[in-house]
């Protein structure tokens, strides 16, 4: 992993799922990989249209996932947290690449499940979307999120043995042994960082935890994520 391979390494600002936040940096990120021709072609079709964001799904890792289908929670997710408009960019990564920004951003030498890099860095939680100026193509971005497929994978077992409460992703973790569906749970609680929610005291626990509930009941609706727990 290397900064020429992954061009976010110097305006990274992550959150995670452990508790920690930084600011003060800006993002751009996977969907500044848009060429300018692309980005002129989305800025014209959104004078004529609602916005539709798009989604970035960068797999840079040797485990399969079905990105497609991953790009279809996302999507899901999105439209339910009301940021359907917005930008957004997902890697999904190896343990090393995520060892090495979780080491550089939060100095932390280990690697971890997800790291979320929210555009708007400096909003309060409730902020996105409604006082973002959509006006301005640039500020539609939400920002990315850096997951660690393998480390997602070797956490099955250890997920499925805890019991933390029955709310949030953490709990959602718990009912499936499904990779595919481990990530688009994931991808709820990275979204949330990236909305500028987070978990560190119980008031912005309890914010986080209610959104996410939300968003992960869309997924059960459409099931993509199960209702109940898995069977050994």
């Amino acid at each position: 992993f290397s900064s020429a391979d992954f061009n976010l390494t110097f305006f990274l600002t992550p959150t995670t799922t452990e508790s920690m936040r930084y600011g003060g940096r800006r993002l751009w990120g996977l969907t500044a990989l848009l060429s300018p021709r692309n980005q002129r072609l989305l800025c014209s079709q959104s004078r004529e249209a609602a916005r539709v964001g798009e989604i970035t799904i960068l797999n840079e890792q040797p485990l399969e996932v079905d990105v497609e289908k991953l790009r279809s929670c996302t999507a899901e997710v999105m439209e339910a947290a009301g940021v359907r408009d917005f930008d957004v960019g997902i890697q999904l990564a190896t343990d090393d690449a995520v060892r090495a920004l979780n080491a550089q951003y939060r100095g932390v030498d280990r690697s971890t499940d997800i790291l979320s890099f929210p555009f708007h860095d400096e909003a309060r939680a409730g902020d996105v979307p409604d006082r973002v100026d959509k006006s301005e193509e640039d500020f539609l971005n939400l920002g990315d999120m850096i997951i660690s497929v393998p480390y997602v994978q070797r956490t099955i077992d250890d997920d499925a043995s805890y019991y933390g409460g029955d709310r949030g992703v953490a709990h959602a973790l718990t009912t499936t042994k499904d990779l595919d569906q481990r990530l688009a749970a994931l991808v709820v609680h990275g979204l949330c960082h990236l909305m500028m929610y987070d978990h560190e005291t119980d008031h912005d626990f309890e914010q986080m935890v209610q959104l996410e509930d939300n968003l992960l009941e869309r997924l059960r609706r459409k099931h993509l994520l199960p209702l109940t727990s898995p069977k050994e």
